[in-house]
């Protein structure tokens, strides 16, 4: 309790240096600010002045270009423009007249001038076709001079609003200086304070529970592998390990229910199709004569009794199975669908006969089949699928797309499967007779592409 007090009176004692800190910084802030926004008030006027003499300056330079265009046709063509383009100029310059600014009461004098030049001496000779070339070279140079003059008085205007401009902004800059010192100043303390507190909070407290979080919100996620790394606080050391332990123990407990369902789904599934098909193919048994539909009804009958062994194996009595033989019968059986994909088989053997497995004929064959099947339907078209027995070992290569990243995991869970018209079934069979059979069932990627199915008859 006695460090919970002392934290407490370091905390108020950050907080009110903190407090007064900022208190002071927003003062000198609040009035370094207020004089920056004068300044700055009056720099904006300042531009809104000089955009007024630079509108009327514009207004003149179109006027007078109406005017170059009528000395150049030297007939009224062009006065339509005149009179719009007068206008614009006249109430640009009253807009300047109403700033009042110093000098700008000689604009009104030489743009009399200059306006009144040609409105009463061009416009009436231009209008009756009455302006020779002679005498437009003559007024042209004279209303040329006059705009210079307009032009003139303008530019010394301008000039002297720049000037302004720029002591304004220099003052402005000046403020702006100052409002950051201040800010930098009465900062630093807080930041000082700020570091120091928050360095020894972070490492001491927030960091490990920031850890902790990072791995409960992963491991919520669905990363079963999140942990969180044990700090060397007693306490916080506690909370973590009881975390991992609690993680684990959920993974484990997880894994376990979802390989339960599963086989519990299979099983449910195993029961229905035994009830639909044993029956059937019972009959067709016991009403044929026909070998070759007594033999495929036989096979069917046996599947079907093999896919429930998956749930309750160990019903069938084993035998003496000669493997070159048995794998010869599953290429002769699945040629068919072979040649129906445009893709070969290939069956190699040892040159000297291998001792006979010892296992249910029918889990054998199922193995096989389901091997080979899986090989045929994932090879392209015009590719061979080598079915070959090395020593203890029966592999089936193929040279399809491989097995996708996201089934691997999962290859022998039941209804895992990475093809669109897959049952997830065969694999999930295969591994289970396998495994019973005291062997081991592996898939790995083919050199070149492709994937090779690894019956280890023993493991």
């Amino acid at each position: 309790m006695g460090g919970m007090a002392s934290l407490r009176g370091r905390f108020a004692v950050a907080t009110a240096v903190l407090v007064g800190f900022q208190l002071a910084g927003a003062l000198a802030a609040g009035w370094s600010g207020a004089r920056v926004a004068r300044v700055v008030e009056r720099e904006g006027a300042v531009a809104a002045e000089r955009d007024a003499v630079l509108a009327f300056g514009d207004a003149v330079r179109e006027q007078y270009v109406h005017q170059a265009h009528t000395f150049i046709e030297g007939g009224p063509g062009h006065l339509d423009h005149y009179a719009p383009a007068a206008a614009a100029a006249e109430a640009a310059l009253v807009r300047v007249e109403a700033l009042a600014l110093p000098g700008g009461d000689a604009l009104r004098p030489a743009y009399t001038r200059f306006d009144g030049n040609f409105r009463d001496g061009v416009i009436p000779l231009a209008s009756r076709n009455e302006l020779d070339r002679a005498m437009a070279g003559g007024m042209h140079a004279s209303s040329e001079r006059l705009a210079a003059g307009v032009t003139t008085v303008t530019t010394e205007l301008l000039g002297a609003l720049d000037a302004r401009q720029s002591a304004l902004q220099e003052q402005a800059r000046a403020a702006t200086e100052s409002a950051w010192w201040a800010t930098v100043v009465f900062a630093i303390g807080s930041i000082l304070v700020l570091v120091v507190v928050t360095r020894a909070l972070a490492y001491a407290v927030l960091a490990p529970l920031a850890r902790l979080q990072d791995a409960a919100t992963r491991f919520g996620a669905g990363d079963a592998a999140a942990r969180a790394d044990v700090p060397r606080d007693v306490e916080l050391r506690t909370v973590t390990e009881a975390f991992n332990r609690m993680v684990e123990q959920v993974s484990a407990a997880e894994e376990r229910r979802v390989r339960t369902e599963r086989l519990a789904a299979l099983g449910e599934m195993s029961g229905a199709v035994a009830h639909e098909l044993l029956n059937p193919l019972t009959t067709i048994l016991g009403t044929t004569d026909d070998p070759t539909v007594r033999e495929e009804a036989g096979h069917a009958r046996r599947v079907v009794e093999g896919l429930l062994g998956f749930a309750r194996p160990g019903r069938e009595a084993s035998a003496e199975v000669d493997l070159p033989a048995a794998l010869a019968a599953a290429a002769d059986r699945l040629a068919l669908v072979a040649d129906a994909r445009d893709v070969s088989i290939v069956v190699s053997v040892p040159p000297t006969a291998p001792l006979p497995l010892a296992a249910p004929p029918t889990a054998v064959r199922q193995v096989l089949d389901n091997l080979l099947r899986n090989a045929i339907e994932a090879s392209p078209a015009g590719a061979t699928v080598a079915l070959s027995l090395g020593e203890g070992v029966v592999e089936v290569a193929d040279r399809g797309a491989g097995i996708p990243p996201a089934v691997r995991a999962r290859l022998y869970e039941p209804f895992v499967t990475g093809r669109r018209d897959g049952t997830g079934l065969g694999l999930a069979v295969c591994q289970r007779v396998v495994t019973a059979l005291g062997g081991a069932l592996t898939h790995v990627d083919r050199e070149g592409g492709g994937t090779v199915a690894t019956w280890r008859l023993h493991a």
